[in-house]
């Protein structure tokens, strides 16, 4: 609601060209009250950062209403807080188009447009009048009043559009604009853009994210489970995401189009992601086993269990402890070949047998294959990546996805032959010290083992 601030009267002198056309019977005007930041001139052409005091509107009096002596037009001041985006205390930038002798908390009135204006006024609450802003480099066109005075006229003192408008950057549903949360990688981020006026439209978005994003991971999936951010995703109102990495202090801003203007808001998010130490051990190489009657060659089970072992610390610290973490596995190539039946079996790009791998803080692997009854040689080599998984808890998470936070890559291979009736190991190779290092980049499959 509208709610007027002053007796005083606006004095505006209407000087020539198409400009006095403007202001006719029943016109109003609405506007930004804004004051400078220090002293001094401001150059013909640069830009100026005001912060915004409040709102006007100009309104025409009815005829006879607060008549002046010299019979110049007279219009009131009126305060509407409710009709603009922007609140007092934000800031919007001005390019001049006129050299501005301007004085440390000068008030100045700004008009909506595409034009911006200087307008002095009269005061009767014990205020004081703006000082005079010189006309010296003052391009002077159709639109401004031939007054040098603007305390007491208008004066033409931008080019470029003054409107200012407020962004609001929205986190979840709840106003996030120029605040920071504390989030965890793998909580969904939920954000939109709004802009807080229904009278004009937006015509285009630009989200800007820092770091290591996805839209989505499904490790239920046969095949592709990561869903990736696409371009078309950073140009809508909405966006959700995921962070993969960690990090402090990431703004993440969305630039609007409104008609040929760009307004932005933005929010910052400190992204907390777990370091978990991950330990390595591998066995001595590969052996012959039987199980069930069938034999096996196997890497492993000489000084330990598995060929390799994958351990990860039990001591979780705040505010990590209720968080899931679990292992998947991936077999980037496996190659197995049969004498004399030249058989070879190739697996890429597989998930090990499901998600999670294990769920338990230590797993451990020993690739196999049968020795079957008529065979003269078996070799059998693999490439692997193991993964550290993490996924968050808690009442402050939303839809939480599980992300990466170590791999480890490895590989092994082993030739048994079939000699004198018995099955040898002939030759063994593995990753001697394969070692866990940070990731960003999640398990991401075509086919299942």
């Amino acid at each position: 609601m509208n709610m007027r601030i002053t007796h005083a009267l606006i004095t505006l002198l209407i000087g020539i060209g198409t400009f006095s056309n403007c202001l006719l019977a029943g016109f109003s005007w609405n506007g930004y009250i804004v004051k400078t930041p220090s002293s001094g001139i401001v150059a013909y052409g640069s830009s100026i950062n005001m912060e915004i005091v409040d709102f006007f509107s100009i309104v025409d009096l009815p005829d006879n209403e607060y008549p002046v002596s010299d019979g110049t037009p007279s219009y009131e001041w009126y305060v509407d807080d409710d009709e603009y985006p922007c609140k007092a205390g934000e800031s919007v930038t001005f390019t001049t188009g006129a050299n501005a002798d301007l004085g440390a908390g000068d008030f100045l009135i700004t008009v909506m447009g595409q034009r911006t204006y200087v307008i002095g006024w009269d005061t009767d609450d014990g205020g004081d009048d703006p000082p005079p802003i010189t006309t010296a480099g003052f391009n002077r066109d159709s639109h401004t009043s031939n007054t040098a005075n603007i305390e007491t006229g208008l004066m033409l003192l931008a080019q470029t559009d003054a409107t200012a408008a407020k962004i609001s950057i929205k986190y979840n549903g709840n106003n996030a604009t120029g605040m920071t949360q504390s989030v965890k990688a793998g909580s969904k981020i939920p954000l939109s853009a709004e802009l807080e006026e229904s009278s004009r439209t937006v015509t285009g978005y630009s989200w800007s994210v820092p770091g290591v994003i996805f839209k989505g991971y499904n490790q239920n999936a046969k095949s592709n489970p990561l869903t990736s951010i696409t371009s078309s995703d950073m140009t809508q109102s909405t966006i959700s995401f995921y962070w993969a990495d960690g990090g402090s202090g990431r703004d993440v801003s969305c630039k609007l189009m409104i008609g040929s203007q760009e307004f932005s808001g933005k929010t910052t998010f400190d992204v907390l992601r777990p370091e978990i130490p991950v330990s390595v051990a591998v066995d001595s190489g590969h052996r012959i086993i039987q199980n069930n009657g069938v034999q096996y060659l196997i890497y492993g089970g000489i000084d330990q269990p598995f060929g390799i072992i994958f351990t990860r610390t039990t001591q979780i610290a705040s505010p990590y402890e209720n968080d899931e973490f679990s292992w998947a596995q991936i077999i980037n190539l496996g190659v197995t070949s049969e004498i004399p039946n030249g058989v070879y079996i190739i697996i890429e790009n597989a998930l090990d047998g499901s998600f999670p791998y294990s769920n338990t803080p230590e797993c451990g692997d020993h690739p196999g294959y049968p020795l079957h009854t008529g065979f003269t040689q078996v070799s059998q080599a693999v490439n692997a990546s193991m993964y550290l998984m993490y996924k968050p808890q808690g009442s402050d998470v939303i839809e939480p996805a599980w992300v990466p936070l170590k791999k480890v890559d490895w590989f092994c291979r082993g030739v048994a032959k079939y000699v004198n009736n018995t099955w040898v190991v002939d030759s063994s190779e593995y990753s001697p010290n394969p070692v866990a290092v940070n990731t960003t980049a999640h398990p991401n499959w075509t086919t299942i083992k």
